[in-house]
């Protein structure tokens, strides 16, 4: 029993695994059009919780800026709240950007 690399994530998992513990890739007798598939499937997931989590600072942002422009005009805590929400919603939109960007 070795020690090998999975092809699709590069951990170190034993070479009579049938599939690796940390992605689930198959291993061993499987073809290279199911390895391909299986890393096409991750690819896309992948990309998936990042437009996820771009489109929830996104509705933060927005939320926060309708709170602080147009529902509190009038009132501190509103336009308080609204920025905050603004700003949290701001950072974690280039937070996760940046995420993207790198892990790429």
């Amino acid at each position: 029993m070795a020690l090998i690399a999975c092809p699709a994530c590069n951990k170190r998992i034993s070479s009579r695994s049938s599939s690796c513990p940390a992605c689930h890739c198959p291993l061993g007798d499987a073809d290279l059009e199911r390895r391909d598939s299986h890393l096409r499937i991750q690819r896309i997931q992948r990309q998936q919780r990042f437009m996820l989590w771009n489109a929830m600072a996104l509705l933060l942002f927005t939320g926060g800026a309708a709170l602080a422009f147009w529902l509190g005009i009038d009132v501190p805590w509103q336009v308080l709240t609204g920025q905050v929400m603004m700003a949290v919603g701001l950072i974690s939109y280039l937070g996760v950007r940046a995420w993207q960007i790198f892990s790429k």
